[in-house]
């Protein structure tokens, strides 16, 4: 069984999991200076590359993203259905809350902040994040995904 966990944003985290050890994790960022239209393009066409190189059995991400900037949400929901639209219809695809992913991949009992997840990662993947770097939250967050939606689809104990 091979995941692919998307923490999808204009700075992306793509992590895959397979048979439950991380096999690929990655940031990927849009560039700034191109047009919505070029942003778009690009984006599909990353996603594109890794579905084709990874064959993920599944994809996981967070559910639609409602935040308090309108365009933001605007955005980053466009981005989230380009996702979609470029992932087989043979893949499953697995969404749900960021709160219940964290839940159910590092437990009940509290509510988990960013720190927390890669926290989880390190210890849990034996893998070097720098704490105080974005870019290692949001492959932290690429990878929980990953777990999530592998443990969601083999009914792996935590």
């Amino acid at each position: 069984m091979r995941v692919l966990g998307a923490d999808i944003a204009t700075r992306s985290g793509f992590a895959v999991i397979e048979d439950g050890k991380l096999i690929y994790r990655e940031t990927y960022s849009l560039r700034e200076e191109a047009s919505h239209r070029m942003r778009f393009k690009d984006f599909r066409s990353k996603v594109l590359r890794l579905l084709r190189e990874y064959k993920p059995d599944a994809v996981s991400f967070e559910t639609t993203y409602v935040g308090v900037n309108p365009k933001g949400t605007a955005y980053l929901n466009m981005l989230r259905g380009i996702f979609i639209e470029c992932s087989s219809h043979r893949m499953q695809l697995i969404s749900d809350t960021v709160s219940k992913i964290r839940k159910e991949t590092m437990g009940a009992g509290k509510k988990y902040t960013k720190l927390d997840v890669m926290e989880h990662v390190i210890r849990k993947y034996g893998i070097a994040l720098d704490k105080a770097d974005k870019k290692s939250e949001d492959i932290a967050d690429a990878i929980l995904l990953a777990e999530w939606g592998y443990n969601s689809l083999t009914d792996t104990v935590k």
